[in-house]
């Protein structure tokens, strides 16, 4: 007896190929996500740990104390801090529990496209390094 006879086969095309604009976007909501994390470990008194490989690293945070009232949330697209508006590269919150809303806007900013130019600008500054 032959054994593909034994197995059910389909066949199946592979979706399109995802363009340069989703991938970034894609690659800032998933970093956008880890500082969600981050956040709530922070506010929960532990430490957010991110697995790369067999090690476990421990997540920079993109969101700092401006004073016992006032939090800041920064965006970085690689190494690179995003201006998310005119001389504007800040999120201004009231408290750490508003760090978490704040970011959850900023991922779908993201994801809708309304910082594709800052992305954009972004990962070709990169690109002039290599």
């Amino acid at each position: 007896m032959n054994t593909l006879n034994t197995l059910k086969l389909t066949s199946f095309e592979t979706g399109a190929a995802v363009d340069s604009k989703m991938q970034r976007r894609n690659k800032l909501a998933n970093r956008i996500g880890e500082q969600i994390a981050a956040a709530n470990a922070v506010a929960e008194g532990t430490v957010y740990l991110r697995v790369q490989g067999d090690k476990q690293r421990r997540v920079k945070h993109w969101f700092h104390a401006v004073d016992d009232k006032r939090w800041a949330v920064l965006v970085f697209y690689g190494s690179r801090q995003l201006e998310l508006a005119k001389g504007k590269n800040a999120v201004e919150c009231a408290g750490l529990a508003g760090v978490t809303g704040v970011l959850e806007t900023l991922k779908a900013a993201v994801l809708a496209g309304e910082l594709d130019a800052q992305i954009t600008a972004a990962a070709d500054a990169l690109k002039k390094g290599f």
